[in-house]
């Protein structure tokens, strides 16, 4: 287990055009010890193809 670790989770819904801009939020923390868990609710946009 890595020592001060942040799960974000990330709940998405049809959320094709927001998840790019939601991970490159992510990716321009200054925190660098995180991991994020995208969990797909059963869009039927093209999220899959994006995350």
């Amino acid at each position: 287990m890595i020592k001060d670790l942040v799960s974000v989770v990330m709940p998405v819904y049809n959320g094709m055009p927001y998840i790019r801009y939601s991970i490159r939020s992510l990716l321009l923390q200054t925190y660098t010890k995180w991991e994020c868990i995208i969990i797909n609710d059963g869009s039927c946009d093209d999220t899959k193809k994006i995350s």
